[in-house]
């Protein structure tokens, strides 16, 4: 493995990854806090699924904006206004309100979503990747015979193909260890947020008001216990600003192309008819018609867009560049990861949290129990992550990569033959999380790899905001087919229902297993061109 941490790099390293364990306590902090959060904001339970709605819809607008912002401003500019956004929308949170101030503070909480495309992006330019590519590209391969002279020096043709692998190796063995910095923080958040409202006295203070039909608002230990638990990731934020202003250097600065302001609409505005419209259908149901024709008018104006982009000099999205094998093989997989790996979390809990006493399925498991099957698979993902980081320069990344999704598919295929006891939900999300580790830890490294120079966060910011697609895809499938297959009794769904859902994961995973075996070699892959070279002259 290059070496990862230089004198000139563990200044950035220690910021980004501190950015990401942030980022990994935004994403699992709240979620055990959503029932005080609504009945806080005089919401239902179902009414925070407009939260959820209004979170989904702003990252897919904000990750484009920002990756552009990036790219042509400069990327640490970009990522310290996103971090100061995120922890405006932090403290936001903390002061409270009704569903108004709620969803926009947690709105601009998805400034977050745009994080890892800047980190790659400011990686990449720290390692030199950005500036080593171009020489690396056109330069012809030397020839055996000059590699043999003695004394020659070194040619350009020698040197930066192979400083170029070892950079996109570095990055590659940098994103995943910002992987494990986001999953321990994950681990981290999810089990401390909860139980730190409980020991403040907040969940009984609740119970308390519901069972007396009290007023909330009037509780000063709940509300108390609310604020004092919501300080923690609004101080997290709030730490990371002066973490990057002082920590992260600029990246390279790139000639100013001409703003493609036409296309960044265009994909701002698909970008929230296809996800606002699949938001629509979760929500209003499969038999409403306006959610369907919100997203039939996103997938139209999709061909405008693509003949507007090959027609400026200076695209939002570079379709030549996202053709290639090197690039949209692993755009597709990170949509169908949304769909397989994100969007059937929510299933799977509800799932586990069923009493087969009353519905004939599930696992009767409490909130301890499904924390300790998240905490399987979490545990799994970083393990995975770390092992990547460290051995990473040793192993084939085409190969492994093409079997992630098919490790993946493994989770369903258990969770479809076999699910009535607890060990069968944790040995299926522990062989879900080994495929999906191995995809979440290099699919961004692989885009930023394989972005030409000044594009590398417009080119991540594609696999997050495929990620983001993905997702609002899998949950609108998922919740019309919970709701409508099999005979559903009262709020829990049907069995057939689950094992659709089931079905259609592993039918998403097994997807982007083929579509990854006709990906090309990601750049710093399990070879760099010194050692080809060192085997072709032996």
């Amino acid at each position: 493995m290059p070496r990862l941490i230089t004198s000139s790099t563990w200044r950035i390293l220690v910021g980004v990854i501190g950015v990401e364990f942030v980022s990994g306590i935004l994403g699992a902090y709240y979620t055990p806090l959503t029932v005080p959060l609504a009945r806080s904001a005089g919401l239902a339970d179902a009414d925070w699924n407009w939260v959820e709605a209004a979170m989904t819809l702003s990252g897919a607008i904000i990750i484009p904006v920002m990756t552009k912002v990036g790219d042509r401003f400069g990327h640490k500019k970009a990522l310290l206004i996103a971090v100061s956004l995120t922890a405006g929308a932090a403290w936001w949170v903390v002061a409270g309100g009704g569903i108004v101030p709620v969803i926009l503070a947690f709105s601009l909480m998805s400034f977050s979503a745009v994080w890892v495309a800047l980190e790659m992006a400011l990686l990449r330019s720290s390692f030199g990747a950005d500036t080593l590519v171009d020489d690396a590209a056109v330069t012809a391969p030397p020839t055996r015979q000059a590699s043999r002279t003695p004394g020659q020096a070194q040619s350009a043709g020698v040197t930066s193909p192979t400083k170029a692998a070892e950079a996109a190796e570095r990055v590659s063995a940098a994103s995943a260890a910002l992987i494990v910095a986001f999953m321990l923080g994950s681990v981290g958040a999810a089990l401390f947020g909860g139980q730190f409202f409980t020991r403040s006295g907040g969940w009984d203070a609740l119970e308390t008001a519901l069972r007396t039909g009290a007023d909330l608002s009037a509780s000063a230990a709940f509300s108390d216990a609310l604020r004092l638990t919501l300080l923690v990731p609004a101080i997290g934020v709030s730490l990371l600003v002066p973490l990057v202003a002082l920590l992260v250097p600029e990246s390279t600065r790139r000639p100013r192309e001409a703003a493609d302001s036409a296309g960044l609409a265009f994909l701002i505005g698909i970008a929230v008819l296809v996800v606002g419209g699949l938001s629509l259908v979760k929500m209003l149901g499969p038999a409403h018609p306006g959610g369907w024709a919100v997203v039939v008018v996103g997938l139209a104006a999709i061909y405008p867009f693509g003949r507007q982009q090959l027609r400026v000099s200076a695209p939002t999205v570079d379709l030549r560049v996202l053709a290639s094998r090197s690039v949209w093989p692993y755009q597709t997989v990170s949509v169908l990861l949304g769909i397989g790996y994100t969007a059937t979390q929510i299933p799977l809990v509800t799932f586990a949290s069923s009493d087969p006493a009353k519905v004939g399925y599930g696992l009767a498991a409490d909130s301890g129990d499904v924390s300790i099957i998240m905490a399987a698979m979490i545990v799994v993902i970083s393990l995975t992550a770390g092992t990547l980081t460290i051995f990473g320069a040793r192993l084939n990344k085409l190969a492994l990569l093409r079997a992630a999704p098919f490790i993946h598919a493994g989770e369903f295929v258990v969770f479809l033959f076999w699910h009535s006891e607890m060990w069968h939900a944790c040995l299926a999300v522990a062989i879900g999380g080994l495929g999906a580790g191995i995809l979440i830890a290099w699919l961004p490294a692989t885009a930023a790899n394989a972005a030409p120079p000044g594009k590398t966060a417009s080119l991540v910011g594609l696999v997050s905001l495929g990620r983001v697609v993905g997702t609002a895809v899998g949950s609108a499938v998922f919740a019309v087919v919970l709701a409508t297959v099999g005979r559903v009794s009262g709020a829990a769904a049907a069995l057939p229902g689950y094992l659709t859902v089931f079905a259609i994961a592993l039918a998403s995973s097994l997807a982007g297993g083929c579509v990854l075996a006709v990906a090309a070699r990601p750049a710093g892959g399990d070879q760099l061109p010194s050692q080809t070279m060192e085997d072709n002259n032996a």
